[in-house]
């Protein structure tokens, strides 16, 4: 997961200069998605910890443990913005905006790039 999550931050910090917003928003999500499945995965927790028979970590459920991995209540934050990006992004029918994606990237960035 650790390389998937920093070649998706690097896909979205290069959709994002191309001004692919939705792309960009899209890789975002999943390259913090993916850092915070290593980080928990570095920690020897289990998607099995929080659901009988899991096979694999869900993103509700990811989110649900964000927090814990740097101790951060912000990072709970940070993973629901982005992950409702993704989703207007993905499916909405309207763009997510510039404005939105700099609210989001740093944060992001710094998120990935610490847990990776």
């Amino acid at each position: 997961m650790k390389a998937k999550a920093r070649e998706n931050l690097e896909a979205a910090l290069r959709l994002l200069d191309l001004g692919l917003l939705n792309a960009a928003a899209s890789r975002l999500y999943y390259g913090a998605f993916q850092a915070a499945i290593h980080a928990l995965d570095e920690k020897r927790r289990t998607p099995l910890e929080s659901r009988r028979g899991a096979r694999g970590w869900s993103h509700e459920k990811v989110e649900e443990h964000v927090a814990e991995i740097r101790g951060e209540r912000e990072d709970r934050a940070l993973f629901d913005d982005s992950r409702s990006l993704r989703e207007t992004a993905d499916y909405g029918p309207s763009s997510v905006t510039r404005q939105d994606l700099d609210h989001l990237r740093h944060d992001a960035e710094r998120f990935i790039r610490q847990l990776t």
